[in-house]
């Protein structure tokens, strides 16, 4: 089943996902139009609209018992996702980009076209009479990821090639994968029942393992769709660090300090 997801955030953007919808059912294809509502405005827009977008097509996946969502993001989305993500300081986790594979939820995600770029999804859309819409959204400058767009051919200019960029970021995913294996372990490790888990194997880990434990902890207890911010979870660790008893509140979770125990509840 296609699925478009109306973001409800132009006027014409009902009626392109209603020619979106016309052009499925020519193809064959059974469609739906999910509508994204309220989306909050203040803020980062863009990362609002992700995000209420994942959960809308998360929960319109469980509700039908699909396991599987492919997603159309290219290799230029993957690029771009690089340069945001520097632009905020970001470490190994959000340099490395876009996974090919991921779950989410208890769905998995995939993204079958990140080797392509959007040249060559046009040149194929072209090429073989396959109708497409623009958004004009992609072309304002208000949006950080349109500026980086418009950018790149200046960096290219310098000699920064889009292919090492990307094998860049391969590198980093490969980084990203040992990370998490060894988070997982230390997770295995440290937990207890009622929501206690051992602080010593915390302690004992590298800080990057140790506040990648602490985000996925504090993410799954707090049932937040992103971990709490580096500097809050860098504050935590070091107050683990201390070995005194304390009481914090972080990412919809009361988290207790106990000698060598902490106890992380939903608030």
């Amino acid at each position: 089943m296609a699925i478009t997801v109306d973001h409800d955030l132009r006027k014409d953007s009902k009626e392109e996902a209603e020619k979106v919808a016309k052009w499925m059912n020519d193809f064959g294809l059974p469609h739906r139009i999910l509508k994204l509502k309220n989306i909050k405005k203040d803020g980062n827009l863009e990362e609002n609209a992700r995000i209420g977008r994942y959960n809308l097509l998360i929960d319109f996946a469980k509700k039908n018992n699909a396991k599987t969502i492919l997603i159309g993001h290219h290799q230029d989305d993957q690029i771009e996702s690089f340069f945001l993500a520097l632009n905020r300081g970001s470490g190994v986790k959000g340099l490395s980009g876009m996974f090919e594979i991921r779950e989410q939820n208890g769905v998995k995600i995939i993204r079958p076209l990140l080797d392509f770029s959007k040249k060559d999804l046009l040149n194929y859309c072209k090429k073989n009479d396959v109708p497409f819409v623009n958004d004009p959204m992609n072309f304002d400058e208000k949006f950080d990821r349109v500026k980086i767009r418009k950018n790149i051919s200046v960096l290219e200019k310098l000699g920064t090639k889009k292919d090492r960029i990307i094998l860049a970021m391969k590198n980093l995913q490969r980084t990203q994968t040992a990370i998490d294996f060894y988070v997982s372990k230390i997770l295995k490790k440290i937990t207890l029942p009622n929501g206690t888990f051992l602080s010593t194997p915390i302690l004992e880990s590298p800080d990057e393992i140790s506040l990648r434990v602490l985000a996925k902890l504090i993410q799954k207890i707090g049932e937040k769709s992103y971990p709490p911010e580096l500097e809050k979870l860098q504050t935590l660790l070091e107050k683990i660090k201390t070995k005194k008893d304390f009481q914090i509140t972080l990412g919809k979770c009361i988290i207790k300090s106990e000698t060598n125990n902490l106890i992380i509840k939903k608030e």
